[in-house]
C-alpha cells in the first residue's frame, strides 16, 4: 500500500533571531520534519528548545534564516504576498493561551467571520451559514455569536480558537500547545475534540506540547527536540514506551506517575539546567547533562541516523532494549558510518 503524501514538509529548517550588539540566536537548526496526510507529529521538548519557533516559521510569522516549508508541496517562502495569503486557507494555527488569542473588542460572531471575509466570502448569510455549522462541531451552541470572549472560560476560548481555525476548511492545524493553559479535566475535553474533528474532517496536525502524558492521546508520530535540534523521531509507541535517546529517557522519567514505588524501569535524571542557545559549542548539545556522556559526544555532533518511516536518532549511544528495534538504535560507529555513505538516510524526504 503507498504511503499517504505529505501535507507538510519542513527541509533544513532554521530560525534566527537578532540580539542586542549585533548578535544572533538561532533557536532553530536544520530541523526536518514532515506530516503526512491524516497524520498527527507531535514535537516535544523543554521550554525553550525551539518548538514554537518552529510553528511560527510553519506559519510564515517569523523570517526563515535557511531551509524551507512546503505545505502541500507548495514552497511558501517562495510565494508573493497575495499569493501566501490565497494559500493561508490551507493551515491555520491554534495558539497557546485561549483567551489572549481572542480579541477582546470583537462578538465572537465578527471573530469567527473575519477570516471568511479577508478569504473573499462576500454572502453575509453564507458566513453566517459557515460559521453555525462550525461552532456544531466544537460544541458550541450559535447562540454565543454576540458575546465577547471575557465571558467564557478558558475551556470554552479554546473552543472559540479551534472553530475560528477550522471556519476555512484548512488541511493543515498548527497547534502551539493547545491545552497547557487548561485546567486537567477541560484539557481532556479539547483533546477529545481535537481527535474528533481530525478523524471527522481528516486534518492533518502539527502538534506542539511538553506533556507527554497528553502526546501519547493525540500523536501518530513523535519528534523530540532538544536545543533547536531533533533528537529522536519515530512512531509514537516506539520513542514513547522504549525510547533510544538518553533525553527522551529523561522527558519520559519525569512525568508524574499515581503510584512512584510502581514506576517501570530506573529513573533517568538530567545533570544541571538547560543551556542556552548562545553557549552551544561541538560535540553533542546534549552531552554536558547526558548521564552516559562518553569523550566522544563532547567532540563530534552526531547526526540523526535510521529508517524512513521508523526510529531516527540523533545519538553516538543510543539505548536499545528491543532485539529487533529500529536501525536508529545502532551502534555508534554503525550509525556515523551508514550517515557518511548514505546522506539520503536523513529524515528530510
Amino acid at each position: 500500500m503507498s504511503q499517504p503524501s505529505p501535507v507538510l514538509t519542513v527541509r533544513h529548517l532554521s530560525v534566527d533571531y537578532r540580539l542586542s550588539g549585533r548578535r544572533t540566536l538561532r533557536a532553530v537548526d536544520d530541523v526536518c520534519l514532515q506530516v503526512s496526510d491524516g497524520e498527527t507529529l507531535a514535537l516535544v521538548g523543554e521550554s525553550g528548545c525551539g518548538k514554537s519557533s518552529i510553528a511560527r516559521a510553519v506559519m510564515q510569522l517569523n523570517p526563515v534564516a535557511g531551509g524551507s516549508v512546503e505545505v502541500e508541496g507548495v514552497d511558501l517562502a517562495r510565494l508573493g504576498r497575495s499569493e501566501l495569503k490565497a494559500l493561508r486557507h490551507r493551515f491555520q494555527m491554534i495558539f497557546q493561551d485561549p483567551i489572549a488569542s481572542l480579541n477582546p473588542r470583537r462578538r465572537v460572531r465578527s471573530i469567527l467571520e473575519a477570516p471568511l471575509r479577508i478569504a473573499g466570502m462576500t454572502d453575509p448569510q453564507q458566513r453566517r451559514r459557515r460559521v453555525d455549522h462550525i461552532l456544531e462541531l466544537t460544541g458550541m451552541d450559535p447562540s454565543v455569536l454576540d458575546r465577547y470572549p471575557h465571558e467564557f472560560s478558558g475551556g470554552q476560548c479554546q473552543r472559540l480558537s479551534i472553530a475560528r481555525a477550522l471556519v476555512l476548511e484548512p488541511k493543515l492545524l498548527v497547534c502551539d500547545e493547545p491545552v497547557s493553559a487548561l485546567d486537567v479535566s477541560v484539557r481532556a475535553q479539547v483533546l477529545n475534540l481535537l481527535n474528533d474533528l481530525q478523524r471527522r474532517l481528516g486534518l492533518s496536525m502539527l502538534f506542539i506540547s511538553h506533556d507527554l502524558t497528553v502526546v501519547r492521546n493525540v500523536a501518530d508520530q513523535v519528534a523530540v527536540m532538544y536545543l533547536g535540534q531533533i533528537c529522536e523521531t519515530g512512531p509514537a509507541r516506539t520513542v514513547l514506551e522504549n525510547p533510544a535517546h538518553p533525553y527522551t529517557r529523561s522527558l519520559l522519567s519525569a512525568v508524574p506517575v499515581p503510584d512512584p514505588s510502581r514506576r517501570p524501569g530506573r529513573i533517568t535524571l538530567m545533570a544541571a539546567e538547560t543551556p542556552s542557545h548562545l553557549t552551544v559549542t561541538a560535540g553533542c548539545r546534549f552531552a554536558p547533562r547526558c548521564p552516559q556522556a562518553q569523550s566522544l559526544c563532547r567532540e563530534r555532533s552526531p547526526e540523526l541516523v535510521g529508517d524512513a518511516g521508523r526510529r531516527q536518532v540523533a545519538c553516538h549511544f543510543p539505548v536499545n532494549d528491543t532485539p529487533d528495534d529500529s536501525a536508529g538504535a545502532s551502534s555508534a560507529g554503525h550509525a556515523i558510518e551508514r550517515h557518511k555513505n548514505n546522506k539520503e538516510n536523513q529524515p528530510c524526504p
